[in-house]
C-alpha cells in the first residue's frame, strides 16, 4: 500500500481550484441575484472601495454556511456587488485560460473560502497599487 505524502495535499492543483472557484462563483452569484430580487432597492453607481470589498471578503471567508454568507451579503450589498464583479471577472479569465488559481483547496473549507481568498487578493492588490481605489489616478475620472 502506497502512502500519500501529506505535503501533496497542500500543493495547488490549478484545475481543481478552477472548478471549485467556478462552483463557488456560480453559487455566490445566484445568492446575490436572489437577494437583489428580494430587495430591489437600487445600489450606488460605483463599485464599493477596495477596502470595503476586502473587509467583506475577509468576513465571507469565515462564514460557515451559505445562510451566514447571505446574512453578510444583506448587511453590505454594495461590497457584495464588488465581490460579485471581481469573482465573475476572475472566473471568466480562468475559463478562457488567461489566469490560473494557485491556491490549494481542501475538503473542510467554508462555502465561499476560495472565492473570498481570490477577491481578497484582488482588493489588497488594488490598495497596494492605488490606495483605496480600483484605478490609477489618471483613469479615475472615467470610472463609472
Amino acid at each position: 500500500m502506497e502512502r500519500s505524502n501529506p505535503e501533496d495535499s497542500e500543493k495547488p492543483n490549478p484545475e481543481a481550484s478552477r472548478l471549485v472557484f467556478s462552483r463557488q462563483t456560480r453559487r455566490f452569484q445566484e445568492l446575490f441575484q436572489a437577494e437583489m430580487r428580494r430587495d430591489p432597492k437600487p445600489l450606488g453607481k460605483r463599485i464599493a472601495s477596495p477596502a470595503a470589498v476586502l473587509s467583506f471578503a475577509e468576513d465571507l471567508m469565515l462564514c460557515p454556511t451559505e445562510e451566514a454568507a447571505l446574512v453578510r451579503m444583506q448587511r453590505d450589498r454594495e461590497s457584495a456587488r464588488g465581490c460579485y464583479i471581481i469573482a465573475g471577472d476572475v472566473a471568466s479569465a480562468t475559463d478562457i485560460g488567461c489566469a490560473l488559481i494557485l491556491i490549494p483547496v481542501g475538503p473542510n473549507e467554508t462555502p465561499f473560502c476560495l472565492l473570498a481568498a481570490v477577491v481578497r487578493l484582488r482588493a489588497q492588490g488594488a490598495i497596494e497599487k492605488y490606495g483605496d481605489h480600483w484605478l490609477p489616478l489618471e483613469f479615475r475620472a472615467l470610472d463609472c
